[in-house]
């Protein structure tokens, strides 16, 4: 499996949905090197989770540059083939993908629930952004590296959701 950390951190300043809806997002440096392929993220049972929104079968957008990513039971959908991948993990269930998704690394905000006596500092109407103006640089390889925290902001400070990185493809569920 591969991994890959930025540099610094990528805040997530926008609403993340529950599940069915997700976010996409414009994120630097994706696994096939495409600065045009984009992540997506959504709430599920408490906890955020994110992949990049691209099959392993064939290097193609899975939602048809539409936003919508789920199948009528929930499970994320590649809609030019149909491969289906799990929702909370991203490996492939069923279809022609040899591989799972890849995963986006996530820390911080991780429940739904608003914080009492926080402000919230999220722009609810955006539904996408550019992060790639926010990195100069990044660094990749699987050898440990330490990730620095941003610094302190509004979208920082607690409650917030920062992008670390991703890794994958995600190895397929083992039975």
């Amino acid at each position: 499996m591969r991994k890959h950390l930025y540099n610094q951190p990528i805040p997530v300043l926008e609403t993340i949905p529950e599940h069915p809806r997700a976010l996409r997002l414009d994120l630097p440096e994706p696994p096939n090197g495409d600065p045009a392929d984009q992540a997506f993220l959504y709430r599920i049972e408490g906890r955020v989770v994110g992949f990049f929104n691209r099959c392993g079968h064939v290097r193609l957008p899975m939602d048809l540059d539409d936003g919508k990513f789920f199948d009528l039971e929930g499970m994320i959908i590649c809609r030019v083939h149909g491969a289906r991948f799990d929702e909370k993990e991203g490996h492939c269930i069923m279809g022609p993908s040899p591989v799972g998704l890849y995963r986006l690394l996530l820390q911080g905000e991780q429940h739904s629930e608003p914080v009492p006596g926080k402000e919230d500092d999220t722009d609810s109407s955006a539904t996408r952004r550019s992060a790639t103006d926010e990195l100069e640089s990044a660094k990749g390889g699987d050898s440990d590296i330490s990730v620095a925290v941003a610094p302190e902001s509004k979208a920082s400070r607690g409650g917030s959701l920062l992008i670390l990185g991703w890794e994958g493809p995600v190895a397929p569920e083992q039975h």
